[in-house]
């Protein structure tokens, strides 16, 4: 498992879009349509498995601007898999706070996931 800086400036640059209301064409344009791809939130209920589940999820969110703030982002490859993990919080334009913990972010195939719940 090597350290990967193109995972990471990814998932800023994604950060960056979903500040400009942009959520949903990240997770069009970001999130793997192979087997296997899953995001996992902080509550034992956030879990969804391909690509449909995923979308699922983040469809309410739509065109919101978020703004993330992150204490911790880590991002690592082996072989044709990445993953990265983060730690910080977000808001939305009405500036509600939304605690952010860790979570997981696969792809078997080596497309890269980034979600945090």
């Amino acid at each position: 498992m090597q350290p990967c800086d193109e995972l990471r400036d990814l998932v800023l640059g994604n950060y960056e879009k979903e500040g400009a209301g942009k959520v949903l064409e990240v997770v069009k344009n970001t999130y793997s349509h192979q087997e296997g791809a899953i995001v996992v939130g902080t509550d034992p209920n956030e879990w969804f498995e391909g690509y449909d589940a995923i979308l699922h999820f983040y469809e309410p969110f739509g065109s919101y601007q978020l703004e993330i703030m992150v204490k911790i982002l880590k991002a690592y490859t082996e072989g044709s898999a990445g993953w990265t993990v983060d730690q910080g919080h977000g808001q939305a334009a009405e500036r509600r706070e939304t605690p952010n913990a860790p979570c997981l972010r696969l792809s078997p195939g080596g497309r890269c996931l980034g979600v945090r719940a």
